[in-house]
């Protein structure tokens, strides 16, 4: 007896179940006859001439794609969702079972069309290759969600490569609606980022949204570049050649290695500088201080290598002629009382040049590489 009760009940659960739906979809099929029946699209949607329309948006970020400095270019997917009022979409609910919003095709109602600026090759608005599903509020609110991958140009600023921060702006606008019936408003000063997938290159610092009056939104998108790599692969190994280039004055003059291994340093910064010329725009403004560190690094790696020449030809003279630059450079090695002789050892002159110009290398290159990290701290 209970095991035909409880079947009984099973059963009127699942009829009534199903009459449940069936009823739920005939009220959304009445609803969205109702609202399309003489509805135009095409019409801007406000009662009166006299009206205007509030969009009200915000932008989603889901992630930045890419970031190329050199093009000037940033690529991020996107979303912007857009909430206006449609008088003619809405309803009340008791009249349809409760059901107090309706869910339709987004060719099926106006819908604003709102374009991203300064993309490459055809401007489209945003989702326009894409149909999206549009939710409809029974009091007329309206929310649009259309994106997509967004192409933008951004101005750069790798001055202080690779510890630089960019601030990337994308413009949006609406065409094709007169300014004094329509106005733009953010919900939010920020973009929405619970979506948001890390980028390995950059770091998302910062966002912020404007909209104004004039059909256009703007939002900011700051980024900070993820330099382990280029600490790794570009700075450690300049200043480990910073450290070793002088040294070359230590090594014996007839060995005849002083010279190979200083021009093999002076080619390593080369290699350096054409790894940097591969990520620094060509025309940057201001030009990035890494780079103008380099060239510094460079020159001095070519002094070293004129003073090591000067040094070598000291080395193979029997006897030197003490002018009054030798004497200054006797009287600076701590010798004083060597510069009132006439003639000087060549071998020796040279021993007490290699000295002097170790603190000069050493001297300069301290210079440039401290003017180099008080310029990125700033």
């Amino acid at each position: 007896m209970c095991r035909d009760v409880f079947k009984f009940i099973y059963f009127m659960f699942i009829v009534c179940g199903f009459h449940y739906k069936a009823w739920q979809i005939t009220d959304a099929k009445k609803l969205r006859s109702h609202l399309l029946e003489g509805y135009v699209k095409d019409i801007f949607p406000i009662k009166n001439e006299t009206d205007s329309l509030n969009l009200d948006i915000n932008f989603i970020l889901f992630s930045i794609d890419s970031f190329n400095e050199v093009e000037r270019r940033i690529i991020v997917t996107a979303a912007l969702q857009i909430i206006w009022k449609d008088p003619s979409l809405s309803w009340d609910p008791d009249l349809y079972g409760g059901k107090d919003k309706l869910s339709i095709s987004s060719d099926q109602i106006w819908r604003p069309l709102i374009y991203l600026l300064y993309t490459p090759g055809e401007i489209k608005s945003v989702g326009e290759d894409i149909e999206y599903v549009i939710l409809i509020l029974h009091d007329g609110t309206v929310v649009y969600s259309p994106g997509g991958v967004m192409n933008t140009k951004c101005e750069t600023d790798v001055s202080k490569f690779p510890f630089d921060i960019q601030n990337c702006v994308l413009y949006f606008t609406t065409w094709g609606i007169e300014q004094n019936v329509l106005s733009l408003s953010n919900q939010f000063n920020s973009a929405r980022t619970e979506f948001y997938i890390d980028n390995p290159d950059w770091k998302l610092i910062n966002t912020e949204t404007y909209a104004n009056d004039g059909g256009r939104y703007r939002v900011t998108i700051t980024i900070k570049r993820n330099s382990f790599y280029y600490v790794i692969m570009i700075i450690l190994p300049m200043m480990l050649f910073c450290i070793l280039n002088p040294l070359v004055f230590l090594l014996p003059t007839e060995s005849g290695e002083r010279m190979s291994l200083a021009i093999s340093i002076l080619l390593s910064y080369a290699i350096f500088l054409t790894i940097m010329s591969s990520t620094i725009p060509a025309t940057s403004n201001p030009i990035c201080y890494l780079l103008v560190a380099m060239i510094a690094i460079i020159f001095v790696s070519g002094i070293i290598i004129i003073l090591l020449i000067i040094s070598a030809a000291f080395y193979y003279e029997e006897k030197v002629k003490i002018s009054n630059c030798y004497k200054l450079v006797l009287k600076f090695s701590g010798r004083r009382h060597m510069s009132n002789n006439e003639y000087f050892p060549g071998k020796q002159m040279s021993k007490i040049l290699d000295k002097t110009f170790i603190v000069i290398s050493y001297s300069l290159l301290t210079v440039v590489i401290l003017t180099f990290i008080i310029l990125i701290v700033n």
